[in-house]
């Protein structure tokens, strides 16, 4: 619809609830099962049915059909006797919501239990006994209707006409309200909405217990997108979601990360920054990206790319699940975890000033399209954030919630850019790891040795983002031959032609870490015979998948380069004793 209509549209609506003529207020809807969302009446074709039929539910399994039209009768007993008054229903799964009786104010059986009350069974409430000769048909089973204001059209007028409550039994007290854990909610007043609800004593105090076991400090506020973020990724789950708090105060914790993250990386666009303006015909810029940005921009922008991909698809199949997994894995571990860090020496004042604004441009076009991805599902933090981005010379969109939604875009495919910077990143993962394992927090000290001319060059210009993600690192060095690393590392195979070794001399147990190489050796060298003798048989050539062949033969030199890189750490660590 474009602006005109728009406003058009929103123009009459106005007038007409200026006018009294629409209105909000609470009414039954007609959910649909399938669509999971509200239909008009119009859109809804009733059917009658004459008695018991089995049939099949939009949204559920073709071959699972539902019992409907099957009349059902119990009795309430009458406040202060013996009494017992019988209603049939075809809906006795809504008794828990029944807040009267209606009988025929001409029905002589029931003359003398106008005025009067029942009991429910399985809850403290009593039910009033009213009189409609507008819903009871006196022909009709016992004469005797139960009403459920909340849960049917007709019951609805029932208790509009009789000022009856309005009880909705999807509101179960044994059930969290969101409110709670958008608000968070205390244990105490938790056991109290149970009390309240429509459990009987047995329940309440099996469901207290539950309570306690599961929120033994109450719910922490965790607030809306949290909440809305939590119930997307769950949506794959089945009808059911057994949400679990601790996860939704995971998501309130990816909220801030979000916040703060790019509170942090609007530092980085100064006072003179401008984003490249856009042109109609696509989202990327006319005039980025230009293909010169540097390997980490390429990649990122690569990620960028596919999340806006996969989510799309997921959102046409209606997969929540995927789609904010997909969100969350861009974010999270590679615009927070990866270039967020990396650009910080790019967008230093002491950065080539087309480095900067390179960078800048990059990092500009992740937080806006970034937020725009996430804003489905957490539409209030991505609002606010974006509302705070320096907006595009030719850009006036109002709201995040308008504005175009990314899209696939040619120009954004980095494949050999995410190829070259997957080694990259392997190679910093084992760094960090290799770090870890000897407890190494300051002042760490990586070789890279490399076999491979076109990688070693790989490498070596991407020792400033190795820096800048390796915590605690002083300096990356890559080394072509094994007598450059100096004595008294200890080492790790990224690739069968990378290796990474980091400085312990004097920071290490030297027996403790000769027999953790002994123990990694012997399980190196037995892993090499496994595929060695695999790879011997006569027949191997010619009955074995090449798929199958390759990856064996990537192993064997996998398990053969670690089992050299531990032979140099024990013989370093050796020569030191």
């Amino acid at each position: 619809m474009d602006d005109k209509l728009s406003k058009a549209v929103i123009e009459t609506f106005c007038r007409l609830h200026e006018e009294g003529i629409i209105y909000r207020a609470n009414r039954l809807v007609n959910w649909c099962v399938k669509l999971n969302t509200t239909l008009s009446n119009l859109e809804v074709d009733q059917k009658q049915l004459t008695g018991r039929t089995l049939l099949n539910v939009p949204g559920y399994d073709i071959k699972e059909k539902f019992e409907f039209g099957v009349i059902t009768s119990f009795a309430y007993v009458i406040e202060g006797s013996d009494e017992r008054i019988i209603v049939a229903t075809t809906r006795p799964e809504t008794m828990l919501g029944d807040t009267a009786i209606a009988v025929h104010p001409d029905d002589p059986r029931y003359t003398h239990l106008h005025g009067k009350f029942a009991l429910h069974p399985f809850i403290n409430r009593r039910i009033p006994i009213v009189t409609d000769s507008i819903i009871v048909d006196m022909e009709f089973g016992t004469g005797a209707v139960k009403i459920t204001p909340a849960h049917d059209p007709n019951d609805y007028e029932v208790g509009t006409r009789h000022n009856l409550e309005f009880i909705n039994i999807l509101n179960d007290g044994n059930v969290i309200d969101p409110i709670d854990v958008i608000q968070g909610q205390t244990l105490e007043n938790l056991h109290q909405t149970l009390r309240e609800g429509n459990l009987d004593e047995k329940e309440i105090i099996k469901a207290t217990a539950g309570q306690k076991k599961d929120f033994p400090k109450g719910i922490p506020q965790c607030g809306t997108d949290a909440l809305r973020f939590a119930l997307c990724a769950y949506s794959g789950g089945g009808r059911d979601i057994n949400l679990e708090i601790l996860r939704v105060e995971g998501y309130r914790k990816f909220c801030n990360k979000i916040f703060n993250a790019t509170k942090f990386a609007m530092l980085k666009l100064d006072e003179s920054f401008v984003p490249e303006p856009t042109s109609q015909a696509r989202i990327i810029t006319s005039s980025f990206p230009t293909g010169k940005e540097s390997l980490v921009e390429q990649w990122i922008l690569h990620k960028l790319n596919i999340a806006a991909t996969e989510i799309n698809t997921q959102l046409a199949e209606r997969n929540f699940m995927s789609a904010t997994t997909a969100a969350y894995n861009f974010w999270l571990y590679e615009l927070c975890d990866v270039y967020i860090e990396a650009m910080k020496p790019m967008t230093d004042e002491s950065a080539p000033i087309e480095t900067r604004k390179s960078a800048q441009q990059t990092l500009y076009i992740c937080l806006d399209y970034g937020l725009r991805l996430l804003h489905p599902f957490m539409p209030f933090v991505t609002e606010e954030l974006w509302q705070r981005l320096p907006r595009r010379p030719n850009d006036s969109t109002p709201s995040i919630m308008v504005s175009s939604f990314p899209v696939h875009d040619d120009a954004l495919v980095f494949e050999s850019a995410d190829k070259s910077f997957d080694l990259v990143f392997s190679a910093l993962r084992t760094g960090r790891s290799l770090a870890a394992s000897y407890n190494l927090q300051t002042d760490i000290q990586l070789f890279l040795h490399i076999q491979n001319d076109e990688e070693a060059a790989l490498i070596e210009s991407q020792i400033p983002t190795i820096v800048a993600l390796t915590k605690g690192c002083k300096s990356a060095k890559v080394v072509r031959d094994l007598g450059e690393i100096p004595a008294g590392c200890g080492g790790a195979v990224v690739t069968p032609t990378v290796a990474i070794h980091t400085l312990v001399r004097g920071l290490v147990d030297l027996d403790v870490e000769i027999a953790k190489c002994d123990k990694k050796l012997d399980l190196a060298r037995l892993n090499l015979q496994k595929v060695v003798k695999v790879e011997s048989h006569a027949d191997y050539a010619e009955t074995v998948p090449e798929n199958v062949r390759l990856a064996n033969e990537d192993k064997r030199k996998t398990l053969e380069a670690e089992i050299s890189t531990l032979e140099l750490s024990k013989e370093m660590f050796t020569k030191l004793k």
